[in-house]
């Protein structure tokens, strides 16, 4: 990692990394930054690009482990505020199953549990979840090229911009959830701008909730809107034929089984998919 937060998860020994200008660059060997559990990120300016790894290519936000060293504790997972500052160039590479030591999602950041924060003139631009195929049998296990999230994660999103981000698997923009995890991944978006993300042979061109994902999507301002324009998945046409074809659609939004999303108050509109629901 370029930058790592080491203090233990707790409100006394938590530590804080501060961004607030200049590059930060990974030159494609691991994380940019890794957020260790319980502690404290907050970005307000600079650029952080070039981070390359299974998950979070440019970050890396982690949740606490539990005491016989399995990776599925999720509680006290590290914060992230972003109130400014661009994420973007970055890659979240390989591929696997759906286990929980096979994520392989969040080509901008990937949060293995706690809390994102997204608001003012935050960017999380032009990042990539590159490998993976939805096929048949595969059903769009990993994703998230601007930011996926798991375990019991909180998105939160009132302004800033998740744009142009790619998943060669499903959630071009946003990947709330997998279909088995430990604890619910929710998202609350009140703002900002979505757009011209692209989901290649997954579901969900913009946002994608998965079967333990849950979500509010609801402006509260006129004077902050909130758009999801311009997605696009370009899968679904030739789903179920021999393996080949992907999954079903959702240009602008894709909610899988067993998740749930509430919408009010949203401007979505001219979004593409290949298969249902543009």
């Amino acid at each position: 990692h370029v930058v790592a937060t080491k203090g233990s998860p707790t409100d006394t020994n938590k530590a804080i990394c501060n961004l607030s200008g200049g590059y930060l660059i990974g030159n494609c060997a691991g994380n940019v930054i890794y957020n260790n559990a319980g502690n404290e990120l907050n970005i307000s300016g600079g650029v952080i690009t070039q981070g390359k790894a299974n998950n979070g290519g440019a970050i890396y936000n982690d949740g606490s482990h539990s005491n016989d060293g399995s990776d599925s504790g999720t509680k006290n997972g590290g914060t992230i505020n972003m109130t400014g500052g661009i994420i973007t160039g970055n890659e979240a590479y390989h591929d696997g199953n759906d286990s929980v030591n096979n994520r392989f999602s969040g080509g901008g950041i990937y949060m293995k549990s706690g809390i994102l924060n997204i608001s003012g003139d935050a960017y999380i631009t032009n990042n990539t979840k590159s490998s993976g195929n939805s096929t048949f049998n595969h059903y769009s296990v990993h994703g998230g090229g601007g930011v996926a999230a798991d375990n019991n994660s909180q998105v939160n999103m009132s302004g800033g911009y998740v744009t142009g981000n790619k998943s060669n698997e499903a959630g071009g923009g946003l990947y709330i959830g997998y279909y088995s995890q430990d604890g619910l991944a929710n998202l609350t978006l009140t703002g900002g701008v979505i757009a011209s993300n692209i989901a290649q042979t997954g579901e969900g061109g913009g946002i994608r909730i998965g079967g333990s994902g849950r979500g509010v999507i609801r402006a509260t301002s006129k004077d902050n809107p909130i758009y999801i324009t311009n997605n696009t998945t370009n899968t679904g046409s030739k789903e179920g034929t021999n393996g080949s074809g992907g999954d079903w659609g959702g240009g602008g939004i894709f909610i899988q089984q067993n998740g749930m999303l509430n919408i009010m108050n949203a401007i979505i509109s001219t979004n593409t998919a290949d298969g249902f629901g543009a």
